[in-house]
């Protein structure tokens, strides 16, 4: 029997998200830590077949267990994908909204931090651009093919996006899901009777997008389990309430969690096993998706991983992460560069913080200063005389 006190449960508040900002910075850590590990040739020679066989069983363990958790990029991409689908879907959930302000807030919120990170960019490929790649790793000798022209192509953020910041192919996926916000709404119009159906449909077109190789198919329904998760925070508050009042409750969570780092991480895994199968890595796509699911759960409601990510490291990461998110990939092949080739793990190491302070003065010239503007936009455009009655979201219609 357990005598440890019960955790204390948060109210249902504002304040019970802080923590998925403070997720939301340890989602662009990874991320960072990933594109700084493929400086080193060998790691991105992995990230790029798939598989560490043949490396030795230290760099195999990392890569096909879920030990690969601490250098998971796409997958941390993910969680991205779920909190956005979360987030934007909250304030649908609670008050009318207005897309004449929705919309162009949006926009500029999303682009202007974009075009700086490319300006950014550029300014690094031109000032590098007589390097020399050889001896580098395949990461950083892609990022050397990048020419400012790239850029814009790059800036609509439509049709794919070129070398100078691959991290931004994310962000085409985080406009579209923007601009088809109230279609995804209706997911959630009876959302509580039809999740047992439209949770497992969207795994199923995630897993088919997979073996299909449709970006369409495999990202976008993972915001719509975002939007979905939104739609049930009171059903999961309960659940999580129940396990914190079992007798088993650390447990309950520690198992949660473990499950959680196996399901995420499920797609190296399977990398790892001696047969390859299109279906199971399709398989294995989605539950990933469903890991990262859980992952904001625990954010969420775990008491132990709640609390460290209300922290103030966490929270500053949090704030500046989409700052960091933007900036990291130039930041580190230009580290990479300036390096001698037969240093690639130091330039790894010393690339993650360079990025992390030059992220923090990104964010203070750029970052803030496009979300405040995107605020003022949003708000002109939602006094507009032709907006004076706001258009309900499919939310509030069906609750009448």
């Amino acid at each position: 029997m357990s005598t440890t006190e019960r955790p204390t449960r948060v109210a249902p508040t504002r304040r019970r998200l802080a923590s998925l900002d403070g997720l939301r910075g340890a989602a662009a850590v990874v991320v960072l830590v990933h594109h700084a590990l493929l400086a080193i040739p060998v790691l991105a020679r992995i990230q790029a077949d798939g598989t560490a066989t043949g490396t030795g069983p230290l760099l195999w363990l990392f890569t096909h267990t879920p030990l690969h958790l601490v250098w998971a990029g796409e997958e941390a991409v993910i969680v991205f994908f779920v909190l956005s689908g979360l987030v934007l879907t909250l304030p649908a959930l609670a008050r009318p909204v207005v897309w004449r302000e929705y919309y162009p807030r949006r926009l500029v919120r999303l682009y202007l931090p974009v075009w700086g990170s490319l300006a950014v960019a550029v300014v690094l490929a031109v000032v590098l651009s007589g390097r020399s790649g050889a001896g580098r790793s395949t990461f950083v000798q892609l990022w050397q093919t990048a020419s400012a022209q790239d850029a814009w192509h790059d800036a609509l953020l439509l049709g794919g996006v070129g070398p100078l910041n691959v991290a931004l192919w994310s962000l085409q996926w985080e406009l579209a899901f923007s601009l088809l916000l109230p279609a995804f709404l209706l997911l959630v119009r009876r959302g509580r009777s039809l999740w047992p159906i439209t949770v497992p449909a969207s795994l199923v077109l995630i897993a088919a997008g997979t073996l299909l190789q449709s970006a369409a198919l495999r990202y976008l329904p993972i915001f719509a389990l975002g939007v979905i998760l939104a739609a049930h925070l009171d059903d999961v508050e309960r659940a999580a309430r129940r396990i914190d009042e079992h007798r088993y409750h650390r447990l309950m969570w520690t198992t949660l969690a473990l499950t959680a780092t196996a399901l995420v991480t499920a797609r190296w895994t399977v990398g790892g096993l001696p047969v390859g199968s299109p279906a199971l890595r399709a398989v294995a796509s989605g539950a990933s998706i469903l890991g990262a699911c859980l992952v904001v759960v625990l954010a969420l409601h775990w008491d132990p991983v709640r609390r460290a990510l209300e922290g103030p490291v966490w929270q500053w990461v949090g704030v500046r992460s989409f700052s960091l998110y933007l900036i990291h990939i130039p930041v580190i092949a230009a580290v990479a560069l300036l390096l001698p080739s037969a240093h690639a793990g130091l330039a790894a190491t010393l690339a993650i913080p360079v990025a992390v302070v030059l992220a923090a003065l990104f964010y203070r010239l750029v970052e803030r200063p496009a979300h405040h503007l995107s605020q003022r936009v949003g708000a002109r455009a939602a006094s507009s005389p032709a907006q004076d009655d706001p258009i309900r979201s499919p939310v509030q219609r069906s609750a009448g």
